[in-house]
């Protein structure tokens, strides 16, 4: 929903949100879900915000760069039910995150997280992707 954009009021959505969702289209820019709400998290994955916050954080003291400037809460829990509702496939969502020096410094390493943390699940077939997560964060699963 074009309404749960930073900056775009209910005023702006009305009067232009097909034209604004029909440009993104257009030049395949991410558009929000039309579907409404996210899906819900699975019991498993309800901590997982916090735990990919965790590796950023790390990985932001590890570099001497404050938390705040790579990634806020919201970042990383947008991260984790993206993953949960995608598996991981597709289209990233847009978040500052997984651009530029910030992937570089710890965004890979969040999704790496991920990817450790689902492939551990039972009856997964996607095979295991550990090694790409390293420090104590790493270790708290």
């Amino acid at each position: 929903e074009l309404r749960r954009v930073k900056g775009v009021g209910k005023d702006t959505v009305r009067r232009h949100g097909r034209a604004i969702l029909e440009a993104a289209v257009r030049r395949d820019l991410p558009v929000p879900d039309r579907g409404g709400r996210r899906g819900r998290l699975p019991a498993e994955a309800k901590n997982w915000g916090s735990k990919v916050l965790a590796v950023v954080r790390e990985r932001c003291q590890e570099a001497d760069v404050a938390t705040r400037f790579v990634a806020s809460r919201r970042d990383a829990d947008a991260l984790v039910q993206w993953f949960v509702d995608t598996g991981g496939a597709g289209r990233e969502p847009d978040l500052p995150l997984l651009r530029g020096w910030r992937r570089e410094l710890a965004g890979e390493a969040a999704l790496d997280w991920l990817r450790e943390k689902t492939s551990d699940t039972p009856g997964d077939t996607r095979g295991d992707t550990r090694g790409g997560t390293r420090g104590a964060a790493a270790g708290r699963r």
